[in-house]
């Protein structure tokens, strides 16, 4: 019994000291701990220098790369860079249209027609710039109305010389502007190298052109040869006279083999031409009412019926009279 329990008190008391012992030891290791920590570390100057400017170079070139890198910098850059090319290139383009234009016109003679068309065309005066196109409107009463139409066909009738009659229509009477009985000048424009084919059997016409058909046969056979016929029809029901009354244009003043080429005053108009003009004058046209009026040249050779474009081989305007 002693053995034993002396060999138990033995074993209890090394237990005790190692626990004794273990306890010693982490108290003095946090002692130690405690002591590192509240030593002071001896600065390095050389160390904290060298920090302090790799810091400084960091800082620089991460301000560069920020302003330089951002996308506002980037589509700034872009958009200029776009712009000086297209500024450029059109420029470019506009240098090489100019000197092709140029050369061009060098070729061009200047005292000959410059364009040449499939057949004669037609064209009306007064004809002058309007908000509405290829409309005649007016106002009786105003002055500035009456003025500014009989100066355009004024215009249109001195490039010919000294002045002819043109039946009732005159300048004496503002071309019947002023009584409602206004007169539009038809001229047909010659094309060099054409040659009118005539109709001189009213049967050649179509069956809608009755009246001209009547006008034909009421001439003489020596008379109808060798026209271009002239008509005209509106949506309106208004009488167009006509001068001369056989509507028609001696062929010979058409045809021509050669372009026309200017005099020695400039110009390339003649006493001649005016018997490429047909007058017409509308008698008692309606009040603030539109209408139209569409002038057709009549020969085997000339197109005039697309009803899509009437200024093939004719010609088609409106007019109004506009009252207070």
């Amino acid at each position: 019994m002693f053995e034993k329990s002396g060999t138990y008190v033995l074993v209890k008391r090394f237990r005790r000291e190692n626990a004794e012992n273990a306890l010693a030891l982490i108290s003095e290791s946090k002692e130690k701990v405690s002591s590192v920590k509240e030593q002071p570390k001896k600065p390095d100057k050389g160390n904290k220098e060298s920090r302090n400017e790799i810091v400084k170079t960091q800082d620089v070139q991460s301000h560069n790369k920020t302003v330089s890198d951002t996308p506002f910098m980037r589509g700034v850059i872009y958009w200029i860079e776009t712009i000086l090319y297209y500024a450029i290139f059109y420029a470019g383009l506009s240098i090489l249209f100019y000197i092709c234009f140029t050369i061009y016109k060098l070729t061009l003679p200047e005292d000959a027609p410059r364009a040449s068309k499939l057949q004669p065309s037609l064209v009306y005066y007064p004809n002058y710039e309007s908000y509405y196109l290829n409309r005649i409107s007016w106002n009786a009463s105003e002055k500035k109305d009456i003025e500014l139409i009989v100066t355009n066909i004024n215009t249109f009738l001195e490039k010919f010389g000294t002045r002819r009659k043109f039946g009732n229509c005159s300048v004496n009477d503002s071309y019947g502007y002023k009584t409602r009985n206004p007169c539009v000048f038809l001229k047909v424009n010659r094309i060099a190298g054409f040659q009118v084919d005539p109709i001189e059997n009213a049967r050649e016409l179509q069956r809608s052109e009755r009246v001209l058909k009547k006008v034909i046969d009421s001439l003489s056979p020596d008379k109808r040869k060798e026209r271009l016929w002239i008509s005209c029809k509106s949506n309106s029901w208004v009488n167009i006279e006509y001068f001369p009354q056989s509507r028609s244009i001696p062929m010979e003043q058409i045809n021509t083999q050669q372009p026309v080429y200017k005099t020695n005053n400039g110009s390339s108009y003649s006493q001649g031409d005016y018997d490429h003009i047909v007058t017409i004058q509308i008698i008692n046209i309606p009040q603030d009412q539109l209408f139209n009026v569409n002038c057709k040249m009549f020969a085997k050779n000339i197109e005039n019926d697309d009803n899509n474009n009437p200024w093939i081989g004719g010609v088609s305007f409106d007019m109004i009279l506009l009252t207070d």
